[in-house]
């Protein structure tokens, strides 16, 4: 049996009755839910914090996440709207991904340095 890790955490109500139902929808546990859902997930979670800032693509992103109005034109220009709240967690968190992506591929580079040894 591969080595496992405990892990333990508070999620909001409404969200542990979301994951609960489909866990029981699967025949599965909770934990073997959200480990499914979380391994599903990681993979472009880290590909995007990888890409930010990095290529044309990624100065792009980078660009609109640390500039919600321009974002808003894109969207608009797109035929589409940003709502309110999209628009308000652009303008908190924005620049907070930006920068989680730089942590993310400084991380990465340490880790790789330390393996080659």
């Amino acid at each position: 049996m591969p080595d496992r890790d405990r892990i333990n955490t508070t999620l909001d109500h409404s969200l542990t009755e979301r994951i609960d139902a489909i866990a029981e929808a699967r025949d599965e546990s909770r934990s073997a839910t959200i480990e499914r859902m979380l391994r599903n997930q990681i993979a472009e979670e880290e590909k995007m914090l990888e890409q930010l800032g990095i290529g044309i693509e990624g100065r792009i992103m980078a660009f609109l996440l640390n500039n919600p109005k321009a974002l808003d034109v894109m969207s608009k220009i797109i035929g589409e709207s940003l709502t309110d709240e999209e628009r308000a967690r652009l303008e908190t968190g924005g620049s907070d991904v930006v920068a989680a992506g730089k942590r993310y591929r400084s991380y990465k580079a340490r880790n790789k340095k330390g393996n080659k040894s």
